[in-house]
């Protein structure tokens, strides 16, 4: 059920709360439970659609550290879209040079870790969605460092879903590139220092360095090859960092690729809430992410297939007649469908019922005329089907 806040004289109070705090929310992926925060603005009522922000945390640090270190909460407050702060999974890491062994937070972006994160991610998606009022069509990530690198995940991994990603101090690994196949052009920001000790700017053996990362985004998104430049005027002098911005333009579907360059800053956020090193404080990252998300949108063609988890094709779903009139009959193959969803081309669900049979009727005949998309939960995934009703 969706959560609608609606105004009165007595629940005044407990919407300001609400709209102040983020929210600790929970669902079970893979066998795990699973944790993230939700902060939704004070003007959310559940009547209009927001677009959603995912928030990821840098390896070893936690969604409440990313919530405070990048302060997105107030960017999310004044431009009026909900953002959710993610919290991934502990690792044992063995120690070197005589340090302790430890457990640390990480997210798995063909780390080698065995956690599905791409499909905690994707079934987040599905959970806002059943929970709040999402618009389907503006579903961006974002990250530090490792959670940079979760983001060029989903961008290649989950870019029916994803409208435009951007990464502070993340990279693209080498695996990554290998297993990145989007559908379409991805918008694309990468905010990134030259002193950064962790994620080195001039790459490594684990990734290239993060103009040629960049570089890979340009060329997919079909943009010319050589960058406009701007310099970031540079209002904190005493931060001994300046800041030039290159902008990849004149791609496919004008999905741009912005690339802020940080002179001497380390592995930092710009403007961020923590002095953890030598950072930026000409301009705001926070900021600018949402100044370069509120641009892009998922192709209207591409929204049928949103609000369900990833689709299984080992089993033969049949849906017909196709287009249907009066009534549509479902049968799967050498299996029991447990769950029909119907959703409408915005990805909102219209209908849900649970069947724990291997065929059923659905009498459609006095449903409008148009397109749906119809999904038969089987064998721990949904498949879907596009079905017109005349």
């Amino acid at each position: 059920m969706k959560r609608f806040y609606i105004c009165s004289c007595l629940c005044l109070f407990s919407l300001f709360a609400f709209a102040q705090e983020a929210v600790l929310d929970s669902l079970m992926h893979d066998g795990l439970l699973r944790y993230y925060y939700v902060y939704a603005p004070s003007s959310y009522d559940g009547e209009t659609a927001l677009p959603l922000v995912m928030n990821f945390h840098g390896r070893g640090s936690n969604a409440s550290q990313q919530r405070l270190y990048t302060g997105m909460n107030d960017v999310a407050e004044e431009n009026n879209f909900i953002v959710i702060y993610p919290e991934g999974t502990k690792v044992f890491v063995p120690g070197e040079n005589g340090e302790p062994d430890e457990w640390v937070t990480h997210w798995n972006n063909h780390f080698g870790t065995g956690v599905d994160d791409l499909g905690f991610a994707n079934a987040m998606i599905d959970k806002m969605h059943e929970d709040y009022n999402i618009n389907l069509r503006q579903v961006y990530s974002t990250g530090m460092s490792n959670g940079g690198y979760m983001s060029y995940m989903l961008a290649c991994e989950l870019s029916e879903r994803i409208a435009a990603i951007a990464s502070v101090t993340g990279a693209m690994t080498y695996v990554q590139i290998e297993n990145c196949n989007p559908n379409r052009a991805m918008p694309v920001m990468q905010i990134h220092g030259t002193n950064d000790d962790v994620v080195f700017f001039a790459g490594s053996t684990f990734h290239p360095s993060i103009t040629e990362g960049v570089e890979y985004w340009a060329e997919n998104n079909g943009c010319t090859l050589e960058s406009i430049q701007i310099p970031v005027p540079d209002a904190v002098p005493e931060d001994n960092s300046t800041a030039i911005l290159n902008i990849y333009g004149s791609c496919d579907d004008n999905a741009e690729v912005h690339y802020y360059v940080c002179e001497n800053a380390a592995h930092t956020w710009p403007n961020g809430g923590f002095d953890i090193g030598p950072t930026n404080y000409d301009f705001n990252a926070s900021e600018i992410i949402w100044d370069f998300f509120k641009k892009y949108q998922l192709p209207e063609e591409d929204t049928i297939s949103l609000g369900l988890s990833q689709l299984s094709q080992q089993r033969v779903i049949e849906m017909y007649p196709n287009p249907v009139e009066d009534v549509l009959q479902i049968e799967v193959e050498e299996a029991i469908m447990e769950w029909v969803r119907v959703c409408d081309v915005q990805g909102k669900v219209l209908f849900e019922e649970k069947v724990m049979q291997d065929q059923c009727y659905l009498d459609v005949h006095n449903w409008e005329s148009g397109l749906y998309l119809f999904a038969v939960w089987v064998e721990g995934a949904w498949q879907y089907q596009k079905i017109l009703k005349e």
